[in-house]
């Protein structure tokens, strides 16, 4: 009996209980409706209720009373989207910070400093006067305002997953290297003065004619084939690990598009034009359309010629 007992004692404690997902969806559900009452409420209709309700969060807010059936809403979708039916702390936390900032905001900008030194007017609501007054008192209008406004811009970025580091892309779109501008004009110069056109459709690594001596096919086309060095090791991996193996680095997540490498296009353009000279045809090369893995290379035979 004694066996018995303890073994239902161990499958009784062994035995996972599952939370009921009623209270919380319920809530959930509740939330929304919170949510639509207070969007009515803030249209002046619904009834006494929801006027009642949005008047009480614009005592509490102000003019960021409007984003509470937004931020109610998102809370009602939580219970049922994420896991555990459990709103996010982190989320939650930004976003009812976005409303806390938005009444000091409101209170920074708009309120009117009173010769009795009261601030009125600022449309924030108690929570804006209480800490827009606390900003007012340290700072002045101007300087205050800001610092809630990055306040609110950190908030949005963390309750939406916005990733700050990506700023920096943002100003090398429209940013352009002085080397590749000053190349680019001296390739272009070149160009008019031999009547050859090179038309650019993506970032070219420019070569000079010494650079692109070495090994040429029979049409004067660079061979790229890089020969191996001697005193390197080139035998395959056989064993499952390796000491020496590194983690790739994280650079190669970085969404950088490689400069295209064309090789010397006059030299080869010149080099076409040789080998149809060896074979009586005199072509005019007229330009290169260069792209990011092939590079067109546009000719004109004389009359006649097939």
């Amino acid at each position: 009996m004694a066996k018995k007992k303890k073994s239902t004692r161990r499958r009784k404690e062994e035995e996972v209980v599952e939370r009921s997902s009623f209270w919380p969806l319920s809530g959930g559900i509740l939330l929304c409706v919170f949510a639509l009452f207070l969007l009515l409420g803030g249209f002046g209709t619904g009834g006494n209720l929801p006027k009642s309700m949005f008047n009480s969060a614009y005592w509490a807010f102000g003019w960021a009373a409007y984003f509470t059936p937004f931020i109610l809403a998102y809370f009602g979708i939580a219970k049922f989207v994420h896991e555990g039916h459990r709103i996010p702390f982190g989320k939650a936390s930004s976003l009812i910070g976005i409303q806390l900032f938005t009444a000091a905001l409101c209170m920074t900008m708009f309120a009117a400093r009173q010769p009795n030194d009261e601030l009125t007017g600022g449309h924030g609501g108690a929570v804006g006067e209480f800490t827009g007054g606390l900003a007012r008192m340290a700072l002045d209008p101007l300087p205050a305002s800001l610092l809630f406004l990055v306040l609110i811009a950190l908030c949005v970025a963390f309750a939406f997953g916005m990733d700050l580091m990506g700023l920096k892309s943002i100003g090398s779109l429209f940013k352009r290297s002085e080397d590749d501008t000053s190349e680019l004009g001296q390739l272009k110069a070149r160009a008019q003065e031999s009547g050859f056109k090179l038309n650019e459709g993506v970032p070219v690594e420019h070569h000079s004619a010494a650079q692109a001596a070495p090994s040429r096919s029979a049409f004067g086309l660079k061979n790229r084939g890089e020969k191996l060095a001697p005193s390197e090791e080139h035998e395959a991996l056989t064993i499952a690990s390796d000491p020496n193996w590194q983690f790739p680095s994280l650079n190669l997540l970085e969404q950088k598009q490689d400069k295209a490498d064309a090789g010397d296009v006059e030299g080869n353009a010149r080099a076409i034009k040789e080998t149809f000279a060896n074979f009586n045809i005199d072509v005019e090369m007229e330009g290169a359309n260069v792209g990011p893995r092939v590079t067109q290379y546009t000719l004109k035979p004389p009359t006649g010629v097939k």
